[in-house]
């Protein structure tokens, strides 16, 4: 995707006639150049153009992503499927104009970082490889831009097409699909220990032994031993050097063994050796999806944030919310402070309670504090992407989620599906009230 020009913006850097017949004419000595080639408009689209160089400039790259395959259209079947990409691409961007949408360099950087993690290396590694395949990284990013402008734009136009109900998720998971993609499924990793046909009662009690350490160890939440490195370490069975890790299976798919144990797990149980088999066994649930019980850490919270501005300094803004701390701690309420200086509005106006938060539900850096910080202690400042906080942790527990996430996964399903369904036809349907003139 290239930038679209407007025809007017183009038109005004062309001379006019009468100022290249008088070069030519009244020109002493005349210097005839090698020919240039000149971009010429190959499409006009609405208020845009559409020029033979960025048409171009994408049949490359199209072929270069796909050299490899043997089935190409001829060039000029590819270079008509490009150009109505292009046309396209064209109709959403000049929407995007007329919204005023734009992306700011934070989020194209995000982006591409994004892109770059994909790849195993960092932006200045990415920049390397798309080079290396003869595209401009200038280019590459401006295409990154325009195409976030257009998820935009598609879930704009789309958001009133695209609505999944209550009612559409119940139908979903009572039919045969939905039961199907429904069904629990489990993420196992465990540790075997072998104990040979050979062995005296010492040697399997000392077997055993260590079976119940190992056990004891992963569950040991104090000194958070990785249950997958211990497994690495002592397991014999043949997937230890994966450190025991099962992958994703439903629960017809286990050993009956394990099959047996799964039910009465919590994610992140291990449960005690079981002999069988010919070896001593330890379970541990990493993951559980699906129907059934989904047992979530949650943690209730409220919060006073605070941003620098121009008037007040970091530091400044760090002694307020440090001042606000120590009157908290004297005895004076939070949510009233919360009410009176939260820069969150939405918090502040119920004294800075977040209600109930899950994990990865707030950034990174405020999840660290909430769950370092004891029931009823105030955090000392701390800064997000947001400005500067302090939180009181008020009430943490276990909430079975298994209800709420399998609706919530099932209406995101629903969405994107319903959503590819509607997008070629709003296209079709943009494309045919757009004034397109093609130039041959």
């Amino acid at each position: 995707m290239t930038k679209m020009i407007k025809l007017k913006n183009h038109t005004q850097r062309i001379p006019c006639l009468a100022l290249l017949l008088a070069l030519v004419f009244y020109s002493p000595v005349v210097v005839f150049a090698e020919p240039v080639a000149i971009d010429r408009v190959v499409a006009v689209v609405n208020d845009g153009v559409i020029f033979s160089s960025q048409l171009e400039e994408r049949l490359n790259t199209v072929k270069q992503q796909l050299k490899s395959r043997h089935d190409l259209p001829p060039d000029e079947i590819l270079r008509q499927q490009i150009l109505e990409r292009l046309i396209v691409e064209s109709l959403q961007l000049q929407l995007a104009e007329r919204a005023g949408a734009t992306i700011s360099n934070e989020e194209l950087q995000g982006a591409l970082q994004d892109i770059a993690r994909q790849n195993d290396t960092d932006i200045a590694g990415l920049q390397k490889k798309i080079e290396a395949e003869g595209i401009s990284f200038k280019n590459f990013a401006k295409n990154i831009e325009q195409e976030i402008l257009i998820q935009r734009v598609q879930q704009s136009a789309l958001s009133k097409r695209v609505v999944v109900s209550e009612q559409d998720i119940a139908n979903f998971l009572s039919s045969e699909e939905g039961k199907l993609r429904s069904a629990t499924v489990y993420h196992l990793a465990h540790i075997l220990l072998l104990v040979s046909d050979e062995t005296n009662d010492s040697e399997k009690s000392k077997t055993a032994l260590q079976a119940t350490q190992l056990s004891n160890q992963a569950k040991d939440t104090a000194v958070h031993i990785d249950f997958l490195a211990l497994a690495k370490k002592f397991s014999n069975a043949e997937d230890a050097n994966t450190g025991g890790d099962l992958g994703w299976r439903k629960k017809d798919d286990l050993p009956t063994l394990y099959a047996d144990k799964v039910d009465l797990l919590r994610v992140g149980e291990v449960t005690e050796p079981f002999y069988a088999g010919g070896g001593f066994h330890i379970l541990k649930l990493l993951e559980k999806r699906g129907a059934g019980e989904q047992w979530v850490k949650q943690t209730r919270a409220r919060h006073i944030l605070v941003k620098p501005s121009i008037i007040r300094t970091e530091e400044e803004t760090v002694a307020l919310l440090e001042n606000l701390r120590q009157k908290i701690l004297a005895g004076e309420d939070f949510a009233v402070i919360a009410k009176k200086y939260s820069e969150d509005f939405g918090s502040a106006l119920k004294g800075g309670d977040l209600s109930w938060t899950v994990p990865d539900q707030l950034t990174p850096e405020f999840q660290q504090v909430m769950d370092q910080t004891a029931i009823n202690d105030i955090s000392h400042p701390f800064k997000t992407p947001y400005g500067w906080h302090i939180l009181q942790v008020q009430e943490r527990r276990d909430q079975n989620m298994g209800e709420d996430m399998l609706k919530q996964s099932t209406k995101k399903f629903l969405t994107q599906r319903r959503f590819e369904q509607e997008l070629p036809i709003w296209l079709k349907e943009m494309r045919d009230e757009a004034y397109v003139d093609i130039k041959t």
